[in-house]
């Protein structure tokens, strides 16, 4: 019913004798380590599908937007905040602003 590899119940009565503790906890690890190489495998198989150059996803979106690859520049003539440049200018020691 399950997917991936199985995982065998912990053995409680061989951890409680302490018989074979290290042999059912080296078991247990081995089950849960074959598990992530299932989830690594398909994480990685995710990965693999979504990875496209930056280059490409622009130049796909640009063709489809019908824009130029200089408009994705900053423009250059506004602050962080949006302000233009030329509001701020100092002019003799006092601020536009």
């Amino acid at each position: 019913m399950g997917y991936g590899p199985l995982i065998q119940p912990l053995n409680y009565a061989a951890l409680l004798t302490g018989d074979d503790v290290q042999t059912e906890l080296a078991r247990v690890v081995e089950d849960l380590r074959t598990w992530l190489t299932v989830v690594e495998t398909g994480l990685n198989g995710v990965l693999e599908a979504t990875s496209v150059p930056l280059s490409s996803l622009q130049d796909g979106m640009l063709a489809e937007d019908g824009m130029e690859a200089d408009s994705l520049v900053a423009d250059e003539s506004y602050d962080a905040e949006g302000h233009d440049y030329e509001e701020g200018v100092m002019q003799e020691g006092l601020s536009t602003v």
